[in-house]
């Protein structure tokens, strides 16, 4: 369970009363809210219209019998913000704090904001009705629910609501109310997919709150207040947990090569001998080489003193500086002069990549003429370890050559940016390279430089000490190793799909949903409900009165749908039609409009209809009335319309609603060019054909034309698209199926 599913629980157990216990002395909620009523009517409170009757059938689950249900405008006024004009700065300046959501801390306080208005904004926009300090808001578009307490007068924005409860001297209504409206907001009638979660005016005031006694309610909060603290330190323990368990795969990584490293992998064997008598074994053939002129004859490097040596090693085993155990003095390559192309390659610290292989694609060619200052061993061999030895974030990176690095077999340099180990053929190379991956951390911090160029000097990496074990034990370690860090691989792909399956799922679900719904699989059929096949002939008749009446224009009929064209079967009792053929206005794109900089229309464009998923006419701009001859009276937005984004690359297909309560201040309002408006009949659910073309979304930006920066979607091919349609009954409860689960998505997220 995470930290948010455990409060959720503990609100939810609240909610049910079930967190503490009811106490007879206590009284009952029915007292409590015969105190509301009479404090309401005492102050001249006009009954609500908008308010429904709590009846059995909207219960969402059983409470005390000392409690009682009641809407939320039962027992609280509150009031809504607004926006002044943002073009005229009369409206804008220090005197008033203006909260919007970005200002809003979850569960938390309001000391400031980011912006305040005028004291002329007060008087002319918000009626002299400034919100005091101590005053709880809630936020009812976007991040539904959250609420905050003013420490600070206020006003807000028309996204948030200023909540006064009735008979709260002490304000316990209002801390229980802080403590469950986030929770309670999700069982009102919010508009999920269409406007990013959204309460209205009517939905905000049914809202269902369960309603214990006073008492209780302090106990209540109380109790939470508790347990917060302690969902806190779990929250703290679950990042931890999500952090050790990204980490892990890495971590493992190290703790395996620090176990190698350190002798502990595998075990000792007597009978393999020991790491002095390698090394005094590697010492002769290094004379040897010196003798033959094969091996130039160094200074040699200081004793190991016991301060240098950091960790433990097996008894068998010997600490040697790494120089110590080369046949080629560790150094770093030279810095080349380049060609366009050349029959040779310069190994630079690109071509030993992030990604942990050897990249020669990203050599570039030696100039050939300058072949001669490069003796026979300073080219590279098969088995040479490489490290990165210059810049951040690349310091101390190493890799290994192999002639399968190379297919063309050219002859390849390191450039001066690169150290070169080649090791002793009584050593194995792959111990030291995974030795020295243990290393890596370590060396980075051994380089010198400026902040923008470390360098990791060859003398560091010669003197470095390096355990060495008997050969057969190096062996026996590296085939560890390659044994272990597969499944460690392994593990880490397992848990990045994991990772991303879990990212996914929210968004994937609701696909799926929307999917069963459109293909009939979401609710059973119910064969009293109808057809589509009556639906639809009811369509046509209703569109038939229209035209007779002149209220539609007669088109031209669109092409039969044929068995080739249906995308998915069906139930038998639904329909397939085309989009144009279930509309009363003819699916279209708006005008191109002339703008001014203020009017009293607006002009709705695809910004408009914002990738959040809700409509902001904040972005709208104004139309210049001079025009509005050529714009019928049709062509203006209604609400319920659905609106399609019908050019450019990114939001080509992104389907909107507009409802009226998008537009607070009435003004009318036609849409651009590059929309696409869709009114449905009154016989179909316009939610039923807007959950439809969500689903349709992903397939409608396919269909676009046009060039790579500027794609189109045709208007024609938005009316010849199939639909299926349902009974008009079982499409209302589909939508509610919908807008039922659709919410649990979000909370997966």
């Amino acid at each position: 369970m995470t930290p948010q599913e455990l409060k959720n629980s503990i609100i939810q157990i609240a909610m049910r009363g079930r967190l503490v216990e009811q106490r007879s002395n206590e009284g009952s909620a029915t007292e409590l809210y015969k105190r509301i009523i009479a404090e309401k009517k005492a102050a001249g409170v006009k009954p609500n219209k908008k308010l429904e009757p709590v009846t059995e059938d909207v219960i969402p689950f059983e409470i005390p019998d000392s409690w009682m249900w009641v809407r939320f405008g039962d027992i609280v006024s509150y009031r809504m913000g607004k926006t002044p004009p943002r073009e005229d700065l009369k409206w804008w300046n220090s005197d008033v704090p203006w909260v919007s959501i970005s200002d809003m801390p979850e569960d938390g306080h309001i000391a400031s904001t980011k912006e305040s208005v005028s004291s002329f904004a007060i008087k002319e926009k918000f009626s002299d009705c400034v919100s005091p300090a101590g005053t709880m808001i809630m936020s009812f578009k976007l991040t539904v629910g959250r609420v905050s307490i003013l420490d600070i007068d206020a006003v807000h924005n028309e996204a948030i609501i200023s909540i006064f409860p009735y008979a709260d001297e002490d304000n316990t209504i209002q801390s229980y109310l802080f403590r469950l409206l986030p929770t309670v907001t999700q069982y009102g009638d919010t508009k999920n997919a269409i406007k990013g979660i959204t309460l209205n005016s009517t939905s905000i005031c049914n809202l269902l709150i369960p309603l214990p006694p006073l008492s209780e309610q302090k106990r209540i909060v109380a109790k939470i207040e508790e347990l917060l603290p302690l969902v806190e330190r779990y929250g703290e323990a679950w990042t931890k947990l999500e952090e050790f368990n990204r980490k892990f795969p890495d971590d493992m990584k190290k703790s395996i090569l620090q176990q190698a490293i350190q002798g502990k992998l595998v075990e000792q064997r007597p009978e393999e001998g020991t790491g002095e008598k390698l090394y005094q074994q590697i010492q002769a053939e290094k004379q040897k080489l010196i003798k033959e002129g094969k091996l130039k004859k160094e200074k040699p490097l200081p004793e190991i003193t016991e301060g240098e040596i950091p960790f433990e090693i097996p008894e068998n085993w010997k600490w040697a500086r790494l120089n110590d155990i080369v046949i080629k003095t560790i150094k770093r390559g030279k810095s080349p002069t380049y060609i366009a192309k050349s029959n040779t390659l310069v190994f630079a610290q690109k071509c030993n990549t992030k990604a942990g292989r050897i990249d020669l694609s990203l050599a570039q060619y030696l100039d050939e003429s300058k072949l001669g200052k490069y003796p026979a061993e300073e080219f590279m061999h098969d088995g040479d370890i490489v490290i990165n030895s210059t810049g951040n974030g690349t310091l101390g990176r190493v890799g290994i050559y192999t002639n399968n690095d190379n297919p063309d077999g050219l002859p390849i340099v390191p450039d001066s940016h690169v150290t070169v180990i080649r090791v002793n053929k009584d050593i194995d190379r792959l111990f030291i390279f995974y030795g020295l991956k243990y290393y890596q951390p370590f060396m980075e911090k051994l380089g010198s430089g400026s902040t923008n160029q470390t360098e990791l000097s060859a003398s560091i990496i010669q003197k470095m000490l390096f355990p060495i074990p008997p050969l057969a034990e190096q062996k026996r370690i590296v085939a560890k190793i390659e044994e272990l860090l597969p499944l460690v691989e392994r593990y880490g792909e397992a848990w990045t799909k994991l990772e991303e399956f879990n990212r996914k799922f929210p968004d994937d679900m609701k696909k799926s949903i929307l999917q069963q719904a459109i293909q009939g699989k979401l609710v059973e059929q119910r064969p009293e409900e109808g057809t589509g096949e009556k639906l639809y002939q009811q369509i046509q008749a209703e569109k038939q009165k229209l035209i007779k009446e002149g209220k539609l224009k007669k088109e031209k009929p669109l092409p039969e749908i044929t068995e080739g064209e249906i995308p998915f079967e069906i139930p038998e009792n639904w329909k397939w039609a085309r989009l144009n053929d279930i509309v009363i206005k003819t699916i279209k794109r708006g005008k191109s409009p002339t703008y001014i900089a203020k009017s009293n229309t607006l002009v709705f464009a695809q910004k408009c209809n914002t990738k959040a998923g809700r409509i902001d006419l904040s972005l709208a701009q104004y139309l210049d009335e001079s025009k509005l001859g050529k714009y019928p009276a049709e062509e203006f937005m209604h609400d319920g319309d659905i609106v399609i984004n019908s050019t450019g690359n990114g939001t080509l297909g992104r389907v909107g609603i507009y409802t009226n309560n998008d537009n607070p201040d009435g003004l009318p309002i036609v849409p651009d060019s590059h929309v696409t408006v869709i009114r449905v009949n009154k016989d179909i659910d316009r939610l039923f054909i807007f959950y439809g073309l969500k689903y349709y979304q992903p397939f409608m930006e396919k269909l676009g034309s046009g060039s790579t920066n500027q794609t189109e979607l045709s208007a024609s091919i938005i009316q010849k698209m199939l639909f299926p349609i349902p009974p008009l009954a079982e499409q209302k409860r589909i939508v509610a199926r919908i807008e039922e689960i659709l919410p649990l998505c979000d909370k997966l997220k």
